[in-house]
């Protein structure tokens, strides 16, 4: 996937979620920032970036999972 590629970049990968614009990327882009495989670490500052810019989109109980 393209963003996974992007995470690095989180504002480009949250540009890109919004270019998609399924409801869902948002929340795939939480995922990847929390759980990044690969034995990657999460990326905390990104994902509370994305919640701070994107919140409004992400269903809360989804989220709290």
């Amino acid at each position: 996937m393209y963003v996974e590629q992007k995470l690095e970049d989180s504002e480009a990968a949250e540009q890109y979620c919004a270019e998609i614009g399924r409801a869902d990327a948002y929340m795939q882009l939480l995922d990847m920032y929390l759980d990044p495989q690969d034995g990657k670490d999460p990326m905390f500052t990104a994902a509370v970036r994305l919640l701070h810019n994107h919140g409004e989109s992400l269903d809360p109980l989804q989220v709290l999972e």
